[in-house]
């Protein structure tokens, strides 16, 4: 019998050393090894050992005899004819790269894959180093860290298996990639950070859906989502949640501007326009499901409502009206330039200051007061204005009846002494 036995895992065969011919298996075994050792790493330039008057190319791998260490070949040369491989290194100390823990093939040969084992693939206290690719059906697990350096489109991905789209992908195909993400931990409790690392003093952070598709923040989490810096949007934000705060800007507990859309449905709303060209202003509308809808602005508690601009106008096409039921103070002009049907109506007990002009189309309507520290002006003309005093109060019977040509002085002095009372009740005139 010529086999005296197999190896326990790769079945090497290991011949009676007597018999002719016992050369062969163990060459068998050499070129056995050798397919192994390209299947664990695609490497195909490891050259053996160091050796004399011979020609290396770059990225050759070799085997310093002496010691056992590994060692890259950097520069293309001819080893010279006598000494030792460390006395040649000592001499040429830019031609070899080494000794190295991994070795370090091109990313277009190098594949190592794991796609059959059962259990995960286990590195203890120690870093893994990988130029090449790594396929691996089930987990890493280290000590210490991966490293992956690729130019191919995916340098790292994650996902089911035999499926065209990963689950996960960083690419690093860009010659002059230099950016990227840090994803950092944190004690429990302390959430997780997100930054981008670069060269640079200022990167941008771009998170992008594919094609029509809507970026989603906290579909699952129950908590605000909170932006601590300035915003720049260009395109359509959409936030949808039956929350009190929808959307809130500002800090503290009361924030300066919240959106609240806690009941349901949410029958209405505003929306804001630009108006195009300088000088034109904004404009602000109310939404809702049924043709009509108010748009309603309060201040809090007892506080008044300040409008501050130059002036306020009301020009709906059909009904323009303010509506205020507390204080409403206009700094500057409230202008209704709908003829037929604008009014400013003020209910309760509040009133309207303006520090400037009231010029309305239509009816101006207080249940309340109606303060100003102007005139009431028609068409022009004056027709109010402050009262004027010096007037006593008459004591004449009142009468307001009718009378003419044949009224005696006694008549005539009952109805003016009415009428001075009447436009002293009204404030135009006073004592």
């Amino acid at each position: 019998m010529t086999i005296k036995e197999y190896t326990t895992y790769q079945q090497l065969e290991i011949p009676v050393y007597d018999v002719p011919g016992w050369h062969q298996y163990i060459d068998r075994n050499f070129h056995a090894i050798d397919g192994y050792m390209y299947l664990l790493t695609g490497v195909t330039n490891i050259r053996g050992v160091w050796k004399n008057n011979t020609v290396y190319h770059v990225a050759d791998h070799l085997v310093d005899h002496v010691d056992g260490t590994v060692y890259k070949c950097l520069v293309q040369h001819t080893s010279p004819a006598t000494g030792t491989f460390q006395a040649y290194r000592t001499a040429n100390p830019g031609h070899w790269q080494g000794p190295l823990d991994v070795f370090q093939g091109s990313s277009t040969t190098t594949r190592f894959e794991f796609l059959n084992t059962d259990d995960a693939i286990t590195v203890s206290d120690a870093a893994v180093e990988i130029r090449g690719g790594l396929a691996v059906a089930k987990r890493i697990l280290t000590g210490s860290y991966v490293s992956i350096a690729s130019t191919d489109g995916y340098a790292f991905s994650v996902g089911r298996l035999n499926r065209v789209n990963p689950g996960f992908a960083v690419n690093t195909s860009n010659v002059t990639s230099e950016t990227g993400v840090l994803v950092s931990s944190k004690p429990a409790g302390g959430g997780v950070d997100i930054q981008v690392i670069s060269p640079s003093a200022n990167e941008i952070l771009r998170i992008d859906a594919k094609g029509t598709g809507a970026i989603v923040i906290g579909s699952v989490s129950t908590g605000p989502v909170g932006i601590s810096r300035p915003v720049d949007i260009t395109a359509a934000v959409v936030i949808t949640t039956t929350a009190g705060g929808a959307f809130m800007v500002g800090a503290g507990v009361d924030k300066t501007f919240q959106v609240n859309t806690v009941n349901s449905p949410a029958g209405g709303g505003i929306i804001v326009f630009g108006t195009p060209g300088a000088g034109n202003g904004g404009t602000i509308v109310a939404l809702g499901t049924t043709a009509d809808e108010r748009l309603v602005i309060q201040a809090k508690g007892a506080g008044a409502l300040h409008i501050d601009g130059t002036p306020l106008y009301m020009n709906n096409s059909t009904t323009a009206n303010i509506v205020c039921y507390g204080m409403l103070d206009v700094r500057k002009q409230i202008v209704s330039t709908n003829s037929a049907n604008g009014s400013i109506v003020v209910v309760g007990i509040g009133g309207i200051g303006v520090g400037g002009d009231i010029n309305a189309g239509g009816t101006i309507k207080a249940i309340g007061n109606i303060a100003t520290e102007g005139f009431f002006v028609i068409d022009g003309t004056t027709v109010v204005k402050n009262q004027v005093p010096g007037w006593g109060t008459p004591t004449t019977t009142v009468d307001r009846t009718t009378f003419d040509n044949a009224a005696t002085l006694p008549d005539v002095a009952k109805r003016l002494g009415t009428l001075i009372n009447d436009l002293r009740g009204h404030g135009l005139i006073g004592t």
